[in-house]
């Protein structure tokens, strides 16, 4: 049996690591290629990368990490004996030049989660990299991707024909998981019973996230519990968080392991996507993963206009939806809003299924298609 050889773009993502650990069930000889971009890894969700490079945000430090990953593919891919799975639009780059070094064309698939601003704007670098990306995508057996979006409102759009490759959704919901029996990392809120409490969680990188919120419990009448990275680009908001009795910043968690303890500390979900004014973009086509964690808790959800979340929530009716380029407007909006609001927010759930935010059957073609390409040399 062929291996199925990931290259993986942040080790110790949970998201990523969970997912990998759902195919190491099927398919026993996987071998990983993977960037480690914190210094720290939390948690390594016992798995072990066969290489692993370190990647920090600058140039010449991603440029020899691509370089390294290069090398290593090309011997790799000389050996014969892999079918690739190539996550993200830089790996992608990555892997084919590779493959061009090597002479060879291995068989690969392309896993697409998010689409990056290089090659969504405007320019002509932009639109040779979307060229090259169309190219290499269609040296691909099979592209899976988190959100339809990327392939109605960016591929079919930007290149009028269809795909080439047989494409598979494969969306951000919770993967099947136990409890961790030792909770002991994750700290405890000490919430105002009082009030509503909001969550928000994951990677913290939008700013204009937290100015809605901390103008939100400033009114007084909601409790913010926020879990995660903190960007390094809003450090100084830990300032603010110790200055407001009604916020939170309680660091970092183990996803999906501390998932049912966070979400039973919160009412309300803060699903928003990143903001920005650009239109057209990664914020209109991707899926979060907090829709998914907040409505397999069941939890209502505050989203943000014109992102897939807020098209899907609201279509179940568990969602208030705000406009983030209006922070003042949106705050005023979510501090009217009444206790009884919420709860219908809440029993809207009763018209949803778990398997619309939990995996079950989602990747039992994907696996039939997997087993085809590994059968063929």
């Amino acid at each position: 049996m062929r291996n199925l050889l990931f290259i993986v773009q942040c080790w110790g993502d949970s998201h990523e690591m969970m997912r990998i650990l759902f195919y190491q069930r099927r398919f026993k000889n996987i071998k990983i290629v993977a960037y480690q971009r914190n210094a720290e890894l939390k948690y390594n969700f016992g798995l072990f990368p066969d290489y692993l490079v370190g990647m920090t945000g600058n140039t010449w430090n991603r440029f020899f990490a691509y370089t390294k990953v290069i090398v290593y593919l090309v011997g790799e891919i000389k050996k014969d004996n892999s079918t690739y799975f190539v996550q993200g639009a830089d790996n992608l780059i990555v892997f084919n030049i590779a493959s061009l070094l090597s002479l060879r064309r291995p068989r690969f698939v392309y896993q697409l989660s998010d689409i990056p601003s290089v090659l969504s704007n405007s320019g002509f670098t932009n639109s040779l990299l979307r060229y090259l990306d169309r190219i290499f995508l269609l040296r691909s057996e099979l592209l899976i991707t988190t959100s339809y979006d990327f392939i109605s409102r960016f591929y079919m759009l930007n290149f009028h024909e269809s795909l080439g490759p047989k494409v598979f959704l494969i969306e951000n919901k919770i993967y099947p998981f136990e409890m961790a029996s030792d909770l002991s990392s994750l700290k405890r809120s000490n919430k105002n019973k009082t009030l509503l409490v909001i969550g928000y969680f994951g990677y913290i990188r939008c700013e204009y996230s937290l100015l809605a919120l901390i103008k939100l419990v400033e009114l007084g009448n909601y409790h913010v519990i926020i879990r995660g990275i903190l960007s390094s680009k809003l450090k100084h908001y830990e300032a603010e968080f110790e200055r407001l009795t009604n916020i939170q910043y309680l660091g970092e968690y183990i996803s999906p392991f501390h998932l049912k303890m966070m979400y039973e500390e919160i009412d309300i979900s803060w699903v928003c996507y990143p903001y920005s004014f650009k239109r057209n973009s990664n914020i209109e086509w991707a899926r979060t993963n907090r829709f998914y964690e907040a409505g397999f808790f069941r939890k209502p959800m505050i989203t943000q206009i014109g992102t897939g979340d807020d098209s899907v929530a609201t279509n179940l009716g568990v969602n208030f939806t705000i406009d983030l380029g209006e922070v003042e407007n949106a705050v005023r909006c979510i501090n009217n809003k009444s206790v009884d609001y919420w709860i219908s927010r809440k029993l809207s759930y009763n018209n949803t299924r778990v398997d619309d935010f939990f995996i079950t059957s989602d990747f039992d073609n994907l696996f039939s298609e997997i087993d085809k390409i590994n059968s063929c040399k």
